[in-house]
């Protein structure tokens, strides 16, 4: 999908919103995320130089807010 849309004075390309497809491991890094956040107040996460922290922890706050 090619869609431009603009908003507020910033451009998106392709869909807006859309949920990312996450690797295996990402799928266990999230996992492991929200184990440990059942768990303990605070949890620090370590992901390797481009493994996704931040598609991880968008599709984390995505999620949250689904859930309000």
């Amino acid at each position: 999908n090619n869609e431009i849309v603009v908003e507020n004075g910033c451009v998106f390309f392709g869909v807006k919103n859309a949920t990312p497809t996450l690797r295996p491991y990402q799928q266990r890094f999230i996992g492991d995320i929200s184990e440990a956040m059942r768990i303990f107040k605070r949890v620090l996460c370590q992901l390797g130089t481009g493994g996704g922290k931040t598609v991880c922890f968008s599709y984390i706050a995505q999620k949250t807010a689904e859930k309000g």
